[in-house]
């Protein structure tokens, strides 16, 4: 049952995907082709995003724009009625692209139940070069594409270790895609500050 709910809530997270690639009249579209879609449009945003901000904005941080202020929000939590948070520092637009590439790295190497192969992105994108966020973005990606294509129905209900336990593969490659479109919609949001409109 929690496999099924796992996958019911994966499904329905990526309704607003599946509706821009909806499949044309009499065309069955199965639940692993329309993550593998979404992962196709993932795959495209994320590289615009890295490829479109000028190395000069990298160093971009919103929050720290003298016209944007920390908000302080009132009881942000359940069960303490007179707790308060103020927003934290937001990561610069290369750390936003370094955290992304470490998510896709961890997400497969989880689906293709390997080590993960890479160094932390985002502890060195305040010392990396536009260039080299680029290419971890563009290696994260291809060490992701062989995982999401051997994606069936099938093995989607498969559990596979994750941290000390387990979970479906479908239900990691929902999260996996669930986390990375949320850094896609940072980074427009990125690049419209800066006067780069994107389509997303």
């Amino acid at each position: 049952m929690k496999r099924v709910t796992c996958i019911a809530g994966g499904v329905m997270l990526f309704a607003a995907s599946s509706a821009a690639q909806a499949p044309s009249t009499g065309q069955k579209v199965n639940f692993s082709t329309s993550l593998q879609r979404a992962y196709a449009t993932l795959k495209e945003q994320l590289t615009q995003a890295a490829e479109d901000m000028p190395e000069a904005k990298y160093r971009f941080n919103p929050v720290a724009q003298p016209d944007l202020r920390p908000v302080v929000v009132k009881n942000p939590g359940v069960g303490n009625p007179n707790r308060t948070a103020e927003s934290k520092p937001s990561r610069t637009y290369g750390q936003l692209i370094g955290h992304q590439t470490d998510n896709l790295f961890n997400g497969c190497a989880t689906l293709k139940g390997v080590p993960n192969p890479s160094e932390s992105s985002e502890k060195k994108a305040m010392k990396a070069t536009k260039a080299e966020l680029v290419k971890a973005m563009a290696d994260a990606l291809a060490f992701c594409d062989g995982a999401i294509a051997a994606l069936t129905d099938q093995n989607a209900l498969e559990m596979i270790k994750r941290g000390e336990g387990e979970a479906a593969r479908g239900a990691v490659v929902a999260a996996l895609l669930s986390h990375g479109h949320g850094s896609a919609s940072a980074a427009a949001v990125y690049l419209r500050l800066n006067g780069i409109a994107r389509p997303w």
